[in-house]
């Protein structure tokens, strides 16, 4: 497709399920690092949130790598009730199924019962009464080594009998009479800590010997901003002087924290409006109502949450949101919040009392944030509602606002409270 020809959805393709090559960045330590993982011996595990990047990445590499794969949904897995449904439904796609009592033969328009064992060819199908996982290794052996993809783990991570099954189906590539197809797996989820995952599973230690870890997909970088905006805004033939390169690359990773998802729905919001100006020539407006739009568009059920919470917000613990949402980057104490809120407003907090635990408790309490383990730090309970109150709270030099969804009306705050 020329550079004419391309469009922005044909550039910002988040979901797609193929790796888009006009928008793919590589990230530094993070495709090489998960090369070098893959070429070992052991199964691997990537845990990272939703739309970091972790489908594009493994696609890209194992087509690189001519790596043969075959995809275990654990949303199937649930669904159906374990995984040999998942095993059978992937073989009957090549016609293999398996017996269970009797099958049903037609002959003449009439159905004829035939006995279970051994193979048959009724209806095209051939028939075995093996073990499902086997027949699986069998059917879709390669002469290379090859990866099973265990996707959407934490579809099952509360059922800890599907947890069960998958421990014995790692231990059995170890026998001999599994080991020989030269599979391995790839397990991907959105959870942390592979140990927490397998906790109640009695043999855990065995299992988590077997896995190596891959805890490298970190979000993008302001470097890696700058180039993939440099690459996408260039296939669409848009022109960008770096002053308006560098404060795009700093709005797009203060929006999205560097999250591949989140970086391709803001920026197709931004090149729909700049589709009539490609000269960049107002790129600070259109950044704004772009930003606006992705908010209002891509997190409905956040904004609810927000829209919900601002009846009970006053100035103060606006304030605390604020030094949380832009200057806290993982969990935060009180003393760290304390401390960011005297900085950021020196007139307004002065030597008062803040009750900043009590304002955290509260937020927990609420579900915007979550305690730590410990007890002494808290964090977002999800990141996208950060980037939503990121986008909505506005400050002008001390004061605090709300945007509304109405207009991008402010409601100030002039209340300690």
């Amino acid at each position: 497709m020329s550079v004419e020809e391309l469009r922005p959805e044909d550039v910002f393709t988040p979901k797609n399920d193929k790796v888009n090559p006009v928008s793919y960045v590589v990230r530094e330590g993070v495709d090489q690092r998960f090369l070098q993982i893959v070429n070992n011996n052991r199964h691997i595990m990537v845990t990272a949130p939703s739309g970091s990047g972790k489908t594009w990445l493994y696609k890209r590499v194992f087509e690189e790598q001519n790596i043969f794969t075959k995809i275990i949904d654990c949303s199937n897995v649930s669904r159906l009730g374990g995984f040999d449904p998942e095993f059978e439904r992937h073989l009957a796609t090549k016609g293999v199924v398996k017996q269970k009592g009797y099958a049903e033969k037609k002959s003449a328009g009439i159905k004829i019962p035939v006995a279970e064992g051994g193979l048959s060819n009724e209806r095209n199908y051939q028939y075995y009464d093996d073990d499902s996982f086997l027949k699986f290794l069998e059917v879709f052996q390669q002469k290379e080594p090859w990866i099973i993809i265990i996707e959407n783990l934490e579809s099952i991570v509360r059922h800890q009998e599907y947890l069960a099954q998958l421990s014995n189906l790692l231990k059995l590539l170890d026998n001999p009479d599994y080991g020989q197809f030269k599979a391995k797996f790839l397990l991907i989820g959105t959870m942390h800590e592979i140990g927490n995952m397998f906790d109640a599973v009695s043999d855990r230690e065995p299992i988590v010997n077997r896995i190596t870890e891959f805890n490298n997909l970190r979000p993008m970088n302001l470097g890696e901003v700058k180039g993939f905006l440099i690459k996408t805004f260039g296939a669409l033939g848009y022109t960008m002087a770096r002053g308006d390169l560098n404060y795009f690359s700093e709005i797009v990773l203060s929006r999205t924290d560097g999250v591949p998802q989140r970086m391709h729905e803001l920026c197709y919001e931004f090149a729909i409006l700049m589709d009539s100006d490609k000269s960049f020539t107002n790129v600070m407006r259109h950044v704004s109502l772009a930003s606006q739009r992705w908010v209002h568009t891509r997190f409905t059920a956040e904004n609810t949450t927000v829209d919900e919470l601002i009846a009970t917000l006053g100035k103060r613990r606006l304030e605390l949101l604020y030094v949380v949402v832009e200057r806290m980057r993982s969990s935060y104490t009180v003393k760290d919040v304390e401390d960011a809120m005297r900085i950021s407003f020196p007139v307004s907090v002065g030597d008062k009392t803040l009750g900043v635990s009590q304002m955290l408790k509260f937020f927990a309490d609420n579900g915007i944030l979550k305690a730590n383990k410990n007890g002494r730090g808290y964090f977002f309970q999800d990141d996208r509602m950060r980037m939503v109150l990121r986008a909505r709270i506005k400050k002008d030099g001390e004061r605090i606002g709300f945007e509304t969804l109405e207009e991008s009306e402010k409601l100030w705050y002039n209340k300690d409270t």
